[in-house]
This record gives C-alpha cells, structure tokens and sequence, in this order.
C-alpha cells in the first residue's frame, strides 16, 4: 500500500506546539505503488502467494480487533516465507506482497519487520526502476517513515532528500506530492534540530497552501501550525504568535 513520512506517511496531529508528525507513506501511511494493482492479480496464479496474501488479510483483521501480538506474528510469517522465496521466483505478485506484508507489520507496530520488508522492497526498485518512478519513491517514502518511527533520523533524512530532490524536478511546484515530500524532510530535519532547514521547508508549504487552498482549509491551519512551532522554537515568538492566532481563529469558528 501507500507509506507520506505518505502517507504515513494521514497527519495525525495539528498542534500549536509541535509540527505535525511526518505523512507516511498516505499523507503518516504508506504509499500504494502504481504496480501492486497488477502484482496483486498475479498472486492468484501462485497458490503459495495466496495463502500468504490470505495470512495477511488475516493479520490486518486481527489488528483492527485489536489483537496486535497475533497480527504481528501473522505478519512476521509472512516477511520471512517471501524472503526465504528463490530468486528465481521472486516476480512482481511476489514483491507487490512483500510490500503488503510491511503494512501489516507496521500497522500492527512491528517497525523492525516492516523495515526488513521494505529495505527488501526498496533494494529490488533501485536495481530495476528508473530512478525517477513513482514506485521507487513510494518505496524510499515507505522505508523512510520506519526508520524515523525507528529513530534512525539520518537514514531517514537521506531517503527523504531523495524524494525531494526527485519530486521538485518531476512535478509542478503546487504538486501535493511535493509538499508531502517537504513536510517530511522538514519533519525529520526538525527532530535532528535541524530548525533553519525545516523552517524553509514548513515556509515553502505555507507558501503554496496559503495560494492553493481555502482560508479555513484544515491542510493550511496544519502548514501554519508546523511553522508556528518551529519559529518559536527558534525564538521568534511575534511570528509564532500571528501564525497561532490565525489558526485558533479559523478553529474557533469551525470546530464544535
């Protein structure tokens, strides 16, 4: 699935205090690649692959009823049958569910097998995507938002960078692609205390939120927020304290 640090990579929290965590890849879930569509198809044809695609529907099942610890160990399963798969017979169905098996896994917050999944993932797109494919990047945004979960912050920044510099020179400015891509490079640089990097980013996305969206859009109050809390953080508490007051403004108004 689709990992926007997309989303998860959905926001799940608008604070005045804090930025906003990173989209993972959803906006914090991961990205669905343009080709799992086609390699979950193809599982059908391996009847291995369908018994571990059935083993995965049933982690995410045991999940949503909240029995985490069975989810996690249906998901572990899953990782290391596919790895274990001969090379010869890792194709696209079987690549697309490796992919799959590291959202169950970090929905079920196993982040070390949803890492081990994803790097696998990640490994076999580098060597045969272009550099530039949407795939490869939902694959670097996917590993990226496990190793900053992980606390791995510089892993994850130089992934993140990869799908910055990819996104600004292949989709148009405004592209909200491409704002995910800043949000989660910010987010990660914020967190290394990189704070002058991150505010240039969280000033580009205000900049193109504040152009692109209504003024009472719940995206612009969460573009504000992040740059609110990272130029308090830098000791600019005027700035910060317009940038609050416009979004307590719109929430005072809009919210119950």
């Amino acid at each position: 699935m689709h990992v926007a640090r997309q989303t998860l990579f959905i926001v799940l929290t608008a604070s005045l205090a804090t930025p906003t965590l990173r989209a993972c890849p959803l906006s914090i879930t991961p990205s669905v690649p343009t080709s799992q569509a086609q390699g979950e198809s193809d599982v059908h044809s391996a009847p291995d692959l369908l018994l571990y695609r059935t083993l995965i529907n049933d982690a995410n099942a045991a999940r949503a009823a909240s029995d985490y610890a069975a989810a996690r160990a249906m998901a572990l399963e899953v990782v290391t049958y596919l790895l274990a798969r001969p090379e010869a017979e890792q194709d696209a169905a079987w690549l697309a569910l490796l992919d799959s098996a590291g959202h169950a896994a970090r929905d079920a917050q196993d982040h070390g097998t949803a890492r081990t999944a994803w790097e696998k993932v990640l490994e076999v797109r580098s060597r045969t995507l272009p550099q530039d494919h949407p795939d490869l990047q939902a694959a670097r945004r996917n590993l990226a938002a496990t190793l900053y979960t992980q606390g791995d912050l510089a892993g994850a920044r130089a992934l993140d960078e990869q799908v910055l510099e990819v996104r600004s020179r292949t989709l148009p400015q405004d592209h909200p692609d491409l704002q995910t891509a800043r949000l989660n490079l910010a987010s990660t640089l914020y967190t290394q205390g990189d704070l002058a990097s991150a505010r240039a980013l969280y000033e580009q996305v205000l900049e193109v939120r504040s152009r692109t969206l209504p003024h009472d859009h719940p995206d612009l109050q969460r573009a504000r927020g992040n740059l609110a809390a990272t130029i308090k953080a830098l000791g600019e508490l005027a700035g910060a304290r317009a940038l609050q007051e416009s979004v307590l403004e719109v929430r005072s108004r809009t919210l119950p």
